[in-house]
């Protein structure tokens, strides 16, 4: 552990704690911009150039609890630290031990308010406003996100709200109707907070599930909408309860574009 890299560290993460929920420190080695931590309100998103996963790299920073990590990207967790020097002190110790940075290694800083950047990930394309996620749908994202693609579906997150979009075409000869009914069918009985509308020639069904995990997220938000020849899920995991409404609000502002369906049961994802 570095007393000249705490010392460093220190003040910007002590004006962070200042800045409340909204202020975002990053931490970037000098000259390196693929190490890189930072921090707010109890939050760490940090580089991760690791394939493994980061359970035992992190088993002596135990104060931290991983929600998320991508290999080869980041991870993000909450910090069970309250106080600038220990929060600074865990900050130098990832820089060494997970970072695998030189002893004598120096930061830069850079502060960010959440209207701004919102703790976004640097290596991955930014999203807000309108977009149209593919040829016959579009949402409207109320704030900055990140923006990937993992196993097929669209992954729209920034970190403590991840949005996770998947699209199918129904069935050969199955009307839309029929393809409600089977999703209905599947849903869970411990579901809660059910939602059905008819609009523009779409169903769409919500419902609330609180599930096992091993992070603190909270009951998850699903979504379907089902169009004439295809239909979309939306998955909202988030761990604020002050999140869904956010959540809802992206998921009243789906919309349906056009009756083109999808190719060869394959999502056509704009880029």
């Amino acid at each position: 552990m570095g007393s000249d890299q705490i010392a460093e560290i220190a003040p910007g993460v002590r004006e962070a704690l200042a800045g409340g929920a909204s202020l975002c420190v990053t931490f970037e080695v000098t000259g390196d911009p693929g190490r890189w931590v930072q921090f707010t309100a109890g939050t760490i998103n940090a580089a991760y150039p690791h394939s493994d996963a980061p359970g035992l790299r992190l088993a002596g920073l135990e104060a931290l609890a991983v929600k998320e990590w991508e290999p080869n990207k980041c991870v993000t967790g909450t910090l069970a630290l309250e106080d600038a020097k220990s929060i600074a002190g865990w900050i130098d110790r990832y820089f060494l031990e997970v970072l695998d940075c030189a002893s004598d290694y120096s930061v830069d800083l850079a502060f960010d308010r959440f209207g701004e950047t919102r703790m976004l990930h640097p290596d991955y394309p930014t999203v807000d406003g309108a977009l149209s996620i593919t040829d016959s749908w579009a949402i409207v994202l109320p704030e900055k996100f990140n923006r990937r693609l993992d196993k097929g579906d669209l992954v729209i997150w920034r970190p403590g709200f991840t949005i996770r979009i998947a699209t199918w075409n129904n069935a050969p000869n199955e009307t839309a109707q029929q393809t409600l009914s089977w999703i209905k069918e599947g849903i869970s009985a411990e579901a809660y907070d059910r939602e059905e509308r008819e609009q523009q020639g779409v169903s769409w069904v919500c419902y609330r599930l609180a599930e096992q995990s091993d992070d603190a997220r909270v009951a998850a938000l699903y979504c379907y909408a089902v169009a004439p020849r295809e239909h979309l899920q939306m998955a909202f995991y988030f761990d604020d309860e002050a999140d869904l409404g956010l959540a809802k609000a992206v998921w009243s502002g789906l919309q349906w574009t056009g009756p083109s369906g999808l190719l060869a049961g394959e999502a056509k994802w704009r880029q």
